[in-house]
């Protein structure tokens, strides 16, 4: 009987533990699925694909406008520029690709892991061969969605005027 008081509180903190822990790991996969697609894409653009499954087409687009924040922003996203964009970078010997692979702190995960939209920056910065300082910097912003359940890169953001 003694027993059944000892088993009940441990079986108790280990099923709480149990809900944080995998409710953590929810948190941080959802998260992480944008930066995920975002490097995928890089990745086709790489390989020289001809085109991406994760790139929204203009169709695709005009069902979404009507409720898509970047309806004032965006840009439609040409898949060759693109391709040559992120092969020109990755030639350059002394050039370097950034962006994001959503690696964050637990609050940054917490407050932001439900969220249907977000813009992934990618850095071209070219370097100087004599001293390794900063050359140019090239950017491109991805805006993606969260439509239909799935993370799509609805276009880039336009460049400011």
């Amino acid at each position: 009987m003694k027993k059944n008081y000892i088993l009940f509180p441990i079986l108790l903190i280990g099923l709480i533990l149990l809900i944080f822990v995998s409710r953590y790991f929810y948190m941080k996969y959802a998260f992480t699925q944008p930066y995920k697609i975002a490097g995928n894409v890089m990745q086709e653009a790489l390989q020289d694909k001809s085109s991406s499954e994760y790139l929204l087409s203009e169709e695709q687009w005009n069902a979404a406008l009507s409720r898509s924040v970047y309806k004032i922003v965006r840009e439609p996203l040409q898949w060759n520029e693109f391709k040559e964009f992120i092969q020109k970078c990755e030639r350059n010997e002394f050039s370097s690709l950034l962006y994001s692979d959503g690696k964050a702190t637990y609050q940054v995960i917490k407050s932001s892991y439900a969220d249907i939209h977000t813009s992934i920056n990618i850095d071209c910065i070219d370097y100087s061969k004599e001293n390794n300082e900063i050359i140019e910097r090239n950017s491109v912003t991805l805006l993606l969605e969260k439509l239909d359940g799935s993370w799509k890169i609805v276009g880039k953001h336009r460049p400011l005027e």
